[in-house]
């Protein structure tokens, strides 16, 4: 069995891609697949095919160091984190992510300590979301995601990245919470 996953080119201005750019065209489809079939041992079975994609978000809560401009920060941090998740420019070698590999909160946390004038994180979670709907491009609600398990991906999934809302908090403020405003 030969299993072939097409995932469309993107240019870099794509940085967040809406399922609609990541669809493949019948035609295409039938193309490659009448191109490998040509070449393919007779043993073989073939299949062509899109990835079913999962859809990344992430919600972070850190605290910027002081002598830096925080909305470049918050901003540089969603970049980084659009970037990873990406299905092409993604992964730990920023070459596509790999078929297979899990995303974990330690990636997520090495990404953002990663970023030049973040002094510490203070929360992160990972939420996903699938294609409910192709025609319409709707997506499912978003889940949270285990921190213990992170997003674990079968051999036809393919992350992508979808929305990072990034929270600034000041320094001062760390510690000062009540417990009223910790369960907010």
């Amino acid at each position: 069995m030969v299993k072939v996953l097409l995932v469309p080119a993107m240019g870099p201005q794509l940085a967040v891609p809406r399922p609609s750019d990541l669809r493949i065209d019948q035609r295409t489809l039938n193309e490659v697949y009448a191109y490998l079939d040509e070449r393919r041992m007779l043993t073989a079975v073939l299949e062509v095919g899109e990835p079913e994609y999962i859809y990344v978000s992430t919600e972070i809560t850190l605290v910027a160091d002081p002598k830096m401009d925080a909305d470049i920060v918050a901003r540089t941090v969603r970049a980084r984190l659009e970037r990873y998740t990406h299905p092409l420019w993604g992964g730990p070698n920023g070459d596509g992510w790999p078929f297979r590999r899990a995303l974990t909160l330690a990636d997520i946390y090495a990404q953002v300590g990663a970023v030049p004038g973040v002094a510490f994180l203070l929360d992160a979670r990972i939420f996903s979301s699938r294609l409910e709907s192709a025609e319409t491009g709707r997506l499912t609600p978003e889940q949270k995601v285990s921190n213990a398990e992170g997003i674990r991906l079968a051999d036809h999934t393919l992350l992508c990245t979808r929305e990072h809302r990034i929270h600034i908090r000041p320094i001062w403020s760390v510690g000062m919470e009540t417990p009223e405003s910790a369960k907010e």
